[in-house]
């Protein structure tokens, strides 16, 4: 059981460590990937669905908190009524920082014209991005208290 433990918390640490560096680095590298009204060369195909499936495993990483490939046990422990907690937390931060780049795509629509791809893409990727960070931040402050 102590080796469990152990096994818990290690996880429990880079979890938090990987999901603040994910979530910043998403959205840092998101920025040079918007394509404006220019058409699609087959490159940008590739580049749009590798966003599209980064953010779906990012998504299920905030979801599952990295443990499925665990054993029940480990499981279980990974996912405490804490981290159910920072879990929900961080959805609705994402939530929230949608809304907002939302809101502020609106009002700057009104200078400058924005595609819907683009659009959606920026939206997405605040989504994912800030719920991931603020997970990472959620679970970090769990483990100092």
């Amino acid at each position: 059981m102590d080796e469990t433990m152990d096994t818990v918390e290690r996880i429990t640490r880079r979890r938090a460590r990987v999901a603040t560096a994910m979530g910043v680095l998403f959205v840092a590298t998101q920025l040079a990937h918007l394509h404006g009204q220019a058409p699609l060369r087959a490159v940008d195909y590739v580049g749009i669905a590798g966003w599209a499936v980064w953010a779906l495993v990012l998504v299920a990483f905030v979801l599952f908190g990295g443990g499925l490939l665990r054993g029940p046990a480990v499981r279980g422990m990974l996912n405490d009524e804490s981290t159910e907690a920072n879990r929900r937390t961080a959805l609705v931060a994402g939530f929230w920082a949608m809304l907002t780049a939302a809101a502020t795509l609106f009002v700057s629509s009104f200078y400058e014209e924005l595609g819907g791809r683009d659009t959606l893409h920026i939206l997405i990727t605040v989504g994912v991005g800030f719920a991931l960070i603020r997970f990472g931040q959620l679970e970090a402050r769990a483990l100092k208290e």
